[in-house]
């Protein structure tokens, strides 16, 4: 019997320590050899309902460009949604009007999709409703059933939240948290099923009314700038907290552990996950290599211009950094564009005329997702997918947030025990690819 377990044992740490020495294939393609000029925001979004998302490019003031996968050649046209924008950096896309199609925001534009009645190709109209801003975050904030939105400016400490009354009438308060200057997250922190607010090294409990007080409360030491992203980093239920310093030429990337009460500041554990990173203004916490696990995926837009993969090997305590290439991708944007089952990334440099670059996941698991706290999730098409959970597939675009629980998360330790080398993994049926660029990697 002593032989069996220690044959088992054995077993497990060659198949865990293959799977850690291999690396993340990805393949980097070039949809568009010229952005437009400053092109600060990118999302991805289904725009043309076809179940597929779709690239959206938003220029800092010389228009809006999306471009429309066509799953059937593996290609991309390109279609101008606006001749004119204006945004700090701020982006996100959700069913605002509640017609079932996905709208876009671009910096305080609402952008609203044509729809059934009109050509999602041509330029859409666009009305200036919630004011500049540098971070934009579409969910149902007061859990009506309609989507609410929550931006933050460079200018201020504080974040605006813009409630809906209709697709016409909003109804706005400001929050502030007193510090920060850039980095906007909304997650249901204290579990208590209403989104709150993140912001560098604080979080704002939603009071459960638009007019009640929102109380700040302090999760870790962080400057003015972030990028922030959220998950259950290290599986026991708590929703955790990611953040890379977004404008700093020698910045750190860290992960907050969530405490069974996040409104005590000390119970909060910081584990620093790598330093010296360079203007990080791109964090995602992500099962990127779908071994059960959450990872990060962070990008620098300056310095070394470094897109980095850092694969989870044991819940969060241990990281395996890889450098998928130099892009230099500025507030770069996630999701499964092709649904061949694994998170792929896309984005361009942050100054001049780029290169629009989709750096396709080539791993083709067909391991499901795991469960890591959604908020975008009722402002999404539900037929796509970001690497984050869907409570159910009919999920519609205004549906409430659904609450994470712990069993939703027991699927992880039968994927762990399942997972094997990545050079090992069987590829499936795919759909035709785009091209990719004659040059992977730094350029």
């Amino acid at each position: 019997m002593r032989r069996s377990v220690r044959t088992i044992t054995l077993c497990t740490l060659l198949a865990l320590a293959e799977l850690a020495s291999a690396q993340l294939p990805v393949t980097r393609i070039v949809v568009d050899p010229a952005s437009p000029p400053e092109p600060w925001a990118k999302q991805f979004g289904d725009l043309d309902r076809d179940g597929y998302a779709d690239l959206i490019v938003g220029a800092a003031s010389q228009g809006v460009v999306w471009y429309r996968y066509l799953p059937a050649s593996g290609t991309f046209s390109k279609h101008t949604l606006s001749y004119s924008s204006f945004t700090e950096s701020g982006s996100a896309v959700g069913d605002l009007s509640g017609d079932g199609f996905v709208d876009v925001l671009i910096g305080g534009f609402w952008y609203q999709n044509p729809g059934a009645g009109g050509s999602v190709t041509a330029p859409w109209s666009g009305s200036n409703a919630f004011g500049s801003n540098h971070d934009s975050r579409i969910a149902d904030i007061d859990r009506d059933g309609r989507l609410d939105v929550a931006v933050r400016s460079e200018a201020s400490t504080g974040v605006n939240v813009y409630f809906q009354n209709s697709p016409t009438s909003w109804s706005s308060i400001a929050v502030n948290p007193g510090f920060g200057l850039n980095g906007l997250d909304l997650v249901d922190v204290d579990r208590d099923g209403w989104l709150d607010v993140v912001t560098p090294g604080r979080w704002l409990r939603n009071p459960g009314s638009r007019t009640g007080t929102w109380t700040t409360y302090t999760f870790g030491t962080w400057g003015a700038y972030a990028a922030i992203d959220h998950g259950d980093v290290n599986g026991d239920g708590r929703v955790d907290l990611a953040l890379s310093e977004s404008e700093l030429d020698n910045g750190k990337v860290s992960w907050f552990e969530a405490p069974a009460d996040p409104t005590q500041t000390s119970a909060w554990l910081e584990h620093p996950v790598d330093a010296g990173l360079h203007h990080a203004h791109t964090i995602y916490v992500r099962d990127m290599d779908l071994d059960g696990r959450p990872d990060l995926l962070v990008s620098e837009y300056t310095g070394a211009g470094r897109l980095i993969f850092y694969r989870s090997l044991s819940s969060g305590s241990s990281w395996q950094a890889q450098t998928l290439g130099t892009p230099a991708l500025h507030n770069a944007s996630v999701a499964d564009f092709d649904l061949d089952g694994d998170i792929d990334v896309f984005g361009a440099r942050a100054f001049g005329v780029n290169p629009v670059e989709l750096w396709r996941n080539d791993l083709d698991s067909p391991a499901p997702p795991i469960p890591v706290f959604p908020y975008e999730d009722s402002a999404r098409h539900p037929r796509w997918r970001d690497g984050r959970a869907r409570a159910a597939p009919d999920i519609g675009p205004r549906a409430d947030v659904p609450r994470w629980s712990p069993q939703a998360a027991k699927p992880r330790a039968a994927s762990r025990r399942r997972a094997k080398s990545i050079k090992a993994r069987s590829r499936s049926p795919r759909l035709p690819r785009p091209a990719p660029a004659a040059a992977p990697g730094s350029r």
